[in-house]
C-alpha cells in the first residue's frame, strides 16, 4: 500500500446490510464509536463504547487501534486491540463487520476486493441461536449491495450433515408473539399482514393488558429486509432485550427478542407453520439414507435439532443396535419395554424431521454441495488418533455435550465442557476452538450487557434519589439566604448529578434574592445618609437664628427648604415658616427702628437717632429709606457740630480753656460715639485732663 495512489475504503455492514461507506484521506484519522463527536457514529449496539478504535496512517500504511478499555475487535474468531490494515481484512465489532478495501483499479485489485466481500458475507453466516439467545449467534442476513447474493460454503472442521440440519432451519416464516403477564400466564399471537399495532385501546391487533401500557405502544411490521419494532411514543417507555427504544425509531427485531412493556414479557419467534406437516411426506427413498449411529460401551449422544422457536429435541442413540430413545435431561437410567414403545412415535418423527431437513437443503441448493475435502495429513499426524480409545470417547461426548449447551444458548456451560475437552486434545476436535472462542466472545458481550444493566439500574436509582432529593430542597431554596445551608441539603444530588441543571437553578434564585435584600440595605442607607444631612442643614439654620443673625438664618432656612434629601420628619415646613415669621419681624422691626430715628432726629436727638438707624442696617443694609434718613442726620448733626467744634478750637487758642472744655462736652453728648467731632473733641478732654 505504501506509495500507493489508489483510495483506501472502510464498508460497514450492520447485521449483514450496507449502512456506510467511508473513503479514507491520507494524513486524517478516524474515530469510530457510538458518540457524536466521532468521525463515524455507530448505532447504539452492546459492546459498542463512545470512542471505541480509530483508524490512522501510520508510514503510509492503515492500522487500526481499539480505544476503548470494554471491548476488543474480532478477527477471524481473536480479539485484537491492533491490527494493520491489508486489501481484504475484515475485522468486527458487536453487529457490525467492517472491510478494508482499495478501489479496484484493475482486473486482478476487482477480483481481490469481490473475494474480500464473499469472505465478510461469508463470515455473517453463522451458528444460529435459540431462542433468547445472544444476538452474537444471528442468523445471516440476506446479500445486499454490492455483495455477492449467494456465497461458496466457508470451509470449516465439523460435520456437515449437522450443518444442514442447522441451516435448513432458518426459513422464512410467520412471526408469532408470546406474552407472559405478571402471573406467569401465557398467551401465543399469531400475526398475519404487514403491521401490528400494540396497545390498550380495543381494536389493537396485540391487546397489551398492562396498566402501564399506552393507548398506543408500539407497533411491528415486516418487510422483505427484515422485521421491525418502533415505540409509538409511550408514557412509560418499550424496552428490547432490555434496551429502551428511541421513540419514533425503527429498530430491527430478530426470532427470540424479549419485548417489556410494565410487567409484561412479550417474545418475538418465527415459526414456520408448515413444519409438521412436510415431516410427514417425507420421500422413502430419504428414510432409506439414514446412517447408523453406533455408540461403544452403550454410550448414546445428543443431538439438539433447532426449531424456530423453543429448545429443540435431543435423540438419544443406544450404542447396542437397539431403537433411539428420546432423553428429556432428567437422567439417562433405564428404560423398560413398555415404555419404549410408547415413545416409539415420538421417536420416529424427530428422526424424520433430521432427516427430511438434511434432504431438502440437499434439493433445494443450486448446485450439490462440494465433496468434503480428503485428509493430506498422515493418520499418525492426527493428535486425535494418538488419543486412547477411552480419550477419544470422552473428547467426542464433551463435544456433543458442548455443541448442544452452545445451541441452548448456555455459552458458559459450553465453555466448561469445551475446556475440559482442550484439556484433553488442545488442538481441538472439529469446530471446537472456533465454538470455545465464540463462547468467550458471548461471555465478555454478557459481561458487558450485564455492565450496562448494572450501570442503566444505578443511573435509574439515582435519578430517583437526585428527583427526591430537588424536591425535598426546592422549598428551602425559595426561603434560605444561605447558600451553605442549600448545598447541605443537596448533597445526595451534588454525589451522584453533580452537573444537574436544577443546582444552578436554585442557587441562582438565592443569590437573587441576597442581591435584593443588600440592593434594599444599600438603599436604606443612602437614605438614612441623605435624612441626616437634611437634618444638618437644618440644625444649622436654629444655630444663626439663635445667634441673632436673622439674614444668615434665613439663608441657611432656605438652603434646607431648596435640598433634595428626604425629609420624613417634615422639618422642611418648619423651615418654610421660621423664614415667613423672621421676614415679617424683620419688616416690623425696620418699620419701628426707622419712626424712632426720625423721631429722635426730629428733636436732635441724634446719638439715639444713629442707633436706630444702625439696627436697621442690621436687619436690611440695602434699606434706602433708613439710609436717605442717615444722610440728613449726618448732615444736620455734622453742620451744627462743625460750627461747635471751631468754635471750642477758637476758645482754645485764646487761653480760653474751660470754654472750650465745655463746647467738647457740648459735642460729645450731642454727636454719637461713631461720628468724627465725637472722636475729636474726646481726644481734647483726654489732652486738657478732662473725663
Amino acid at each position: 500500500m505504501k506509495g500507493s495512489s489508489n483510495v483506501f475504503l472502510v464498508k460497514l455492514r450492520l447485521h449483514g446490510q450496507d449502512v456506510n461507506e467511508v473513503a479514507l484521506e491520507s494524513g486524517r484519522e478516524y474515530t469510530f464509536g457510538r458518540s457524536s463527536d466521532c468521525d463515524v457514529q455507530l448505532q447504539e449496539q452492546p459492546g459498542i463504547s463512545r470512542t471505541h478504535f480509530r483508524i490512522s496512517e501510520v508510514d503510509g500504511a492503515w492500522e487500526v487501534q481499539v480505544l476503548s478499555k470494554f471491548g476488543d475487535l474480532n478477527v477471524a474468531g481473536s480479539p485484537v486491540q491492533n491490527l494493520k490494515l491489508e486489501n481484504g481484512t475484515v475485522f468486527k465489532l458487536a453487529g457490525y463487520d467492517f472491510l478494508f478495501f482499495e478501489r479496484a483499479t484493475s482486473v486482478a485489485q476487482a477480483q481481490s476486493q469481490a473475494h474480500a466481500q464473499a469472505q465478510i458475507e461469508a463470515d455473517s453466516y453463522e451458528m444460529p441461536m435459540a431462542v433468547g439467545q445472544s444476538e452474537a449467534l444471528a442468523v445471516p442476513a440476506q446479500a445486499s449491495g454490492n455483495f455477492p447474493a449467494r456465497i461458496a460454503p466457508v470451509e470449516f472442521e465439523g460435520s456437515d450433515e449437522s450443518t444442514k440440519i442447522i441451516e435448513s432451519t432458518v426459513a422464512v416464516g410467520l412471526p408469532f408473539l408470546r406474552v407472559i403477564d405478571a402471573n406467569k400466564r401465557e398467551e401465543t399471537i399469531k400475526l398475519e399482514g404487514r403491521k401490528w399495532l400494540a396497545g390498550r385501546e380495543e381494536g389493537s391487533q396485540i391487546l397489551l393488558n398492562d396498566r402501564k401500557a399506552s393507548r398506543k405502544q408500539f407497533e411491528l411490521s415486516t418487510s422483505p429486509q427484515g422485521n421491525f419494532i418502533r415505540d409509538l411514543g409511550s408514557s412509560n417507555g418499550t424496552l428490547l432485550n432490555g434496551m429502551p427504544l428511541a421513540a419514533d425509531e425503527l429498530k430491527a427485531i430478530r426470532s427470540g427478542d424479549v419485548i417489556q412493556v410494565g410487567q409484561l414479557s412479550i417474545h418475538f419467534e418465527v415459526r414456520d407453520p408448515n413444519f409438521e406437516r412436510r415431516l410427514m411426506v417425507v420421500p422413502q427413498d430419504v428414510l432409506s439414507a439414514v446412517p447408523a449411529v453406533a455408540q461403544p460401551q452403550g454410550g448414546y449422544e445428543m443431538i439438539n435439532f433447532p426449531v424456530p422457536s423453543g429448545p429443540g429435541g435431543a435423540v438419544r442413540v443406544d450404542g447396542t443396535g437397539g431403537a433411539p430413545m428420546i432423553y428429556d435431561g432428567q437422567g439417562a437410567g433405564d428404560f423398560d419395554l413398555e415404555a419404549r414403545n410408547a415413545k416409539n412415535k415420538k421417536i420416529r418423527f424427530y428422526a424424520i424431521a433430521a432427516l427430511f431437513i438434511a434432504g431438502a437443503v440437499y434439493f433445494l441448493q443450486d448446485e450439490p454441495p462440494p465433496p468434503p475435502k480428503k485428509k493430506v495429513e498422515a493418520v499418525a499426524n492426527d493428535p486425535f488418533s494418538k488419543l486412547t480409545p477411552q480419550q477419544q470417547q470422552r473428547v467426542k461426548e464433551l463435544m456433543v455435550l458442548g455443541k448442544n449447551l452452545f445451541m441452548q444458548g448456555k455459552q458458559a456451560l459450553a465453555a466448561e465442557q469445551l475446556k475440559k475437552l482442550h484439556e484433553i486434545l488442545p488442538t481441538g476436535y472439529e469446530n471446537s476452538l472456533a465454538i470455545a472462542r465464540e463462547c468467550e466472545e458471548q461471555a465478555m458481550i454478557e459481561e458487558q450487557r450485564r455492565a450496562v444493566e448494572r450501570d442503566l439500574k444505578i443511573a435509574a436509582e439515582n435519578r430517583v434519589i437526585v428527583d427526591q432529593n430537588l424536591r425535598q430542597c426546592e422549598p428551602l431554596s425559595n426561603t434560605t439566604l444561605n447558600e451553605s445551608e442549600l448545598r447541605t441539603c443537596l448533597a445526595p444530588t451534588y454525589e451522584r448529578d453533580p452537573s444537574n441543571p436544577r443546582i444552578e437553578e436554585f442557587l441562582n434564585k438565592i443569590r437573587a434574592r441576597v442581591a435584593e435584600r443588600d440592593a434594599k440595605l444599600e438603599k436604606q442607607k443612602d437614605y438614612a445618609s441623605a435624612v441626616a444631612a437634611g437634618k444638618r442643614l437644618y440644625a444649622n439654620a436654629e444655630r444663626l437664628e439663635k445667634q441673632g443673625d436673622l439674614d444668615g438664618a434665613v439663608e441657611a432656612y432656605g438652603k434646607h427648604v431648596g435640598s433634595r434629601f428626604p425629609d420624613p420628619e417634615n422639618l422642611k415646613v418648619i423651615s418654610r415658616s421660621k423664614i415667613s415669621s423672621m421676614k415679617a419681624n424683620k419688616t416690623a422691626a425696620i418699620s419701628k427702628y426707622l419712626q424712632a430715628a426720625q423721631l429722635a432726629f426730629t428733636n436732635q436727638k441724634y446719638p439715639e437717632a444713629v442707633n436706630n438707624i444702625n439696627k436697621i442696617k442690621a436687619l436690611d443694609p440695602q434699606n434706602e429709606e433708613a439710609a436717605e434718613l442717615n444722610a440728613n442726620i449726618q448732615r444736620q448733626k455734622n453742620a451744627k457740630l462743625r460750627s461747635l467744634y471751631e468754635e471750642s478750637i477758637i476758645s482754645e487758642g485764646l487761653g480760653q480753656i474751660d470754654e472750650a472744655k465745655k463746647k467738647w462736652k457740648e459735642i460729645l453728648e450731642t454727636d454719637h460715639q461713631d461720628g468724627q467731632y465725637y472722636k475729636r473733641a474726646k481726644n481734647k478732654m483726654k489732652a486738657f485732663g478732662g473725663s
